[in-house]
């Protein structure tokens, strides 16, 4: 084993280590305040594995109508109308799950077909680094 990956290794146990004692140590003084932190640390990172998750689906499902809208321009139209259809159901689904009144959300998509399909919209969710 080279010296360098040797030496790396060894300071990645010495850390893991000092971050264990942290750890237990924390878990010796207060278990519950430990449970409390572990609960929380979890729930972020299941939070961040669901929002990576539904980005990548929202991507391929961009990709997936941009090429069959390729394929056959003369489904544009018929894509609009669903768009609107769609909307509709996704905002009543969104109620429901939210347990918000449906008199919350738009009635209308603050979007077009145009944008739903750019893969940086909103920028605020899609930086345009993830333009393809």
């Amino acid at each position: 084993m080279p010296e360098s990956l040797l030496a790396g290794l060894q300071a990645w146990v010495t850390s893991a280590g000092k971050a264990m004692n942290r750890l237990n140590a924390a878990y010796d003084e207060d278990f519950h305040a430990w449970t409390q932190e572990q609960a929380a640390e979890l729930r972020r990172a299941g939070a961040e594995r669901c929002e990576h998750g539904w980005r990548l689906t929202i991507r391929e499902q961009r990709r997936q109508l941009s090429k069959r809208l390729k394929q056959s321009p003369s489904l544009r139209p018929v894509t609009v109308q669903e768009l609107a259809r769609v909307y509709a159901e996704a905002r009543a689904d969104a109620a429901d799950e939210s347990e918000l009144d449906l008199a919350r959300f738009p009635t209308e998509p603050s979007f077009t077909l145009d944008q739903a399909l750019d893969p940086a919209y909103p920028a605020n969710l899609f930086p345009p680094e993830w333009r393809v």
